[in-house]
């Protein structure tokens, strides 16, 4: 378990989704998604990204993350970058891309290639970060991926799982929240990397570009076979164990009880598995009102939590004094939560 308060501000942040829509209908007289696995994940619709990369899309958010923030991009001197999709090129670095494009010339540029936490992660890092800076100090996390082209179908690559194309970013700063602002109470994970088999089943090391295809077109495959051998109720006892555990110690590091959450972000990981594995869960937020974004967005892979953190930040979601919590479970596998209230 790894838990700590945070006191982050979010000075700005920011989603950016392609304007080209596909619905799940398009996608079902396409033969690229089922009906039984559109029913199970509740999603009608995705972005998708089309001639615009990960790293281009990372570049419009994080533009639009800093006007909001109303900072100059040199400003900013740390910068993490999650992903979890291929970025485009290999044998580079995409997160300094995205810095050289911005303008944050100053900024320490950082790649953070994992399960969907990688963005949890970059603000655990930017967290670390920002402990060594004065109040003036700014960090940015950003996540994008584009699953366009894939050797897999974005409606079924695993189940009741959409994915969608998007990029998000948040500008943090560790000074004092003012008022009507976001800020990041506290930030808990738990992990479990046994089950890092149920993203690779009985799939082999590729040694080569074309054996690294083979493998991801057979990656749903290999999840229902890891899934069969694992037991799935033996997945669900496990996995709500670990989230209920990390909704509890972010709780604790921001010194809120459950009944002070009145607004849970649901992770956008598919309706069945919400409803199956970790409504039990969430009954411990009795006042708690429940988002359901992914129904319009898919699976933002790394992006999801900041994505929420942007809804939040830039709507009228949390009144003044208000808490809400984000949640997510990533493969690998690592849970976490946090807690956000509005100053």
């Amino acid at each position: 378990m790894h838990a700590l308060a945070l006191g982050l501000t979010v000075k700005g942040a920011a989603t950016w989704f392609p304007p080209r829509v596909e619905t799940a209908a398009t996608a079902i007289a396409n033969g690229t998604a089922l009906p039984e696995d559109v029913e199970a994940s509740g999603v009608s619709e995705v972005r998708v990204s089309g001639p615009v990369s990960a790293p281009e899309m990372a570049t419009l958010a994080a533009s639009i993350a800093l006007e909001a923030a109303d900072v100059k991009p040199d400003a900013v001197t740390f910068l993490a970058y999650a992903h979890l999709f291929h970025q485009g090129l290999e044998l580079w670095s995409p997160g300094h891309y995205v810095a050289n494009q911005v303008g944050m010339t100053l900024a320490l540029p950082t790649t953070i290639s994992q399960g969907c936490d990688g963005a949890a992660v970059g603000i655990l890092h930017a967290a670390n970060y920002l402990r060594t800076q004065s109040e003036s100090g700014l960090a940015m996390v950003v996540a994008s991926d584009s699953f366009e082209n894939a050797p897999f179908s974005r409606w079924q690559c695993q189940p009741a799982l959409v994915l969608g194309d998007a990029a998000s970013a948040a500008v943090l700063c560790n000074r004092p929240a003012q008022t009507g602002e976001i800020t990041l109470a506290s930030l808990s994970f738990i992990t479990d990397p046994s089950l890092e088999i149920l993203n690779r089943g009985e799939l082999g090391f590729a040694r080569n570009y074309s054996e690294h295809q083979t493998n991801l077109s057979r990656i749903r495959q290999a999840t229902d076979s890891a899934l069969v051998n694992y037991g799935r109720k033996r997945l669900t006892n496990l996995a709500r164990e670990k989230s209920h555990a990390a909704i509890q110690a972010a709780l604790r590091e921001a010194h809120a009880q459950p009944e002070e959450i009145s607004l849970l972000m649901l992770p956008r990981i598919g309706r069945a598995t919400v409803e199956s594995v970790y409504a039990p869960v969430y009954e411990c937020l009795p006042k708690a009102r429940q988002i359901e974004s992914g129904a319009v967005t898919g699976h933002l892979a790394c992006g999801d939590w900041l994505a929420d953190i942007s809804d939040i930040t830039e709507t009228n979601l949390l009144d003044s004094g208000q808490k809400a919590l984000v949640v997510l479970a990533g493969g690998g596998f690592t849970w976490a939560a946090a807690v956000i209230e509005r100053k």
